[in-house]
């Protein structure tokens, strides 16, 4: 049940970010917008007809500049194809240039359109419009210019007349505001009573900071952290607050024209204050979400080895091990039987083998024991057997001349 709470808990803080980051991109674009308009503090139109009109012009636009750089090539293939009397160079220099100060006009277009569209309530300002005549003008000064040029050379007339009759096919674009709309617009003050009303409903729902405590000493300190930052995300409304700048926009753009600058200095900088707060809550809600499906993912692995191995398991074998095999092992005490190592290093005094002493010395052959350089003279005699030893040209003069000495553990 824990795993698949945890679970749960992931999946629905995942579920409320989700949804949470969309109003808050939302919000983000527009006051993007709204910083626009405080810089250029003018709105030419609005409404959603003029953004169609906008975006009508920009796919004109856009074709155009295709079929004039498909024109070109053409007259660049005739040229190559009829040595002569060849194109004039004036007309083709002409042609190139028109088509270059197309695609940038059509970049500015779209430019227009992106900024346009940063808002639910499309509205387009002075500076923004001063384009839109340009691409205007710029559609009846082409129609002109490509009569102008099959006349010059009636050779040519097959390039520049079907792009002529399709353009002057294309509806007349105008931009016009939509009509005053029925909707209910309110004041720039409801914008900076919302965003006050929201910060009270936080601060009443967490009055304290939050102490840094031993999380061990709090019971159920998962859920109680995991609920206050699901509330606390909910709480931002961002929703809420993205319908009341729209309404707040739509009030400026219809009824406020001549003030703009001042409605935005009241409350464009609550704006910015509580876009700070939501990031970086939302950027809280993101690490904890992704905190929690860690630890699932680690709550799970535990319970699939627990069902799979239980919770004791030998160790595994390499599977050569055979009856009877016996190996060396140290640590184990002293005692009859035939030692492979020198214990005299382990000895600290003799009270330590007095019980040693009259053990039965079957089997204890005779060994090779020139490397046991650690072992010891008794002062009484335990029944250790006689081996021989080499002498040590570094120990004392008198107890080399023994030549023979008892070893331990033999």
């Amino acid at each position: 049940m824990f795993v698949e709470s945890i679970f749960a808990m992931a999946v629905d803080c995942r579920a409320r970010l989700a949804d949470t980051s969309v109003n808050y991109d939302k919000l983000d674009r527009l006051s993007q917008r709204l910083r626009h308009l405080a810089e250029f503090p003018q709105i030419a139109f609005y409404g959603r007809h003029m953004a169609d009109q906008l975006y009508q012009m920009s796919h004109v636009l856009w074709k155009l500049t295709s079929a004039l750089k498909e024109t070109i090539e053409g007259l660049d293939t005739f040229n190559a194809l009829q040595p002569s009397p060849r194109i004039p160079d004036s007309l083709l220099e002409e042609a190139r240039a028109w088509e270059v100060s197309t695609h940038t006009l059509c970049a500015q277009v779209q430019h227009v359109c992106e900024c346009v569209g940063l808002s639910s309530v499309p509205i387009l300002l002075d500076n923004e419009y001063a384009i839109v005549i340009s691409t205007i003008s710029h559609f009846a000064n082409t129609i002109a210019t490509l009569e102008r040029w099959a006349e010059v050379d009636p050779r040519l007339r097959h390039y520049f007349v079907p792009v002529k009759s399709w353009l002057s096919s294309q509806a007349e674009i105008s931009v016009s505001s939509d009509s005053d709309s029925t909707t209910i617009v309110q004041s720039t003050d409801a914008v900076i009573d919302l965003l006050l009303v929201h910060i009270q409903s936080m601060l009443s729902a967490f009055p304290e900071p939050v102490e840094k405590t031993d999380e061990s000493e709090r019971d159920r300190y998962i859920e109680s952290d995991y609920h206050g930052v699901r509330n606390l995300t909910q709480l931002l409304k961002l929703k809420q607050t993205l319908d009341c700048l729209d309404s707040a926009l739509l009030q400026l753009a219809i009824h406020s024209r001549d003030n703009i600058r001042t409605h935005l200095q009241r409350f464009l900088p609550f704006i910015e204050l509580y876009l700070q707060l939501a990031q970086q809550q939302l950027v809280a809600h993101s690490e904890w979400t992704k905190a929690l499906f860690k630890l699932d993912f680690v709550l799970c692995s535990v319970t699939q080895t627990i069902a799979k191995d239980g919770f004791c398991r030998p160790p595994e074998g390499d599977g050569t091990e055979t009856v009877g095999d016996t190996s060396e092992a140290s640590g184990v005490g002293l005692g009859s039987g035939e030692g492979t190592e020198n214990v005299s290093k382990e000895i600290e005094e003799e009270s330590q083998v007095e019980g040693l002493k009259g053990d039965d010395d079957e089997g204890n052959d005779p060994k090779d024991r020139s490397d046991d350089n650690d072992a010891i003279e008794m002062t009484e005699d335990i029944g250790g057997n006689l081996e021989d030893v080499p002498d040590d040209d570094e120990q004392d003069e008198k107890g080399s001349d023994q030549g023979r000495r008892k070893v331990v553990g033999r």
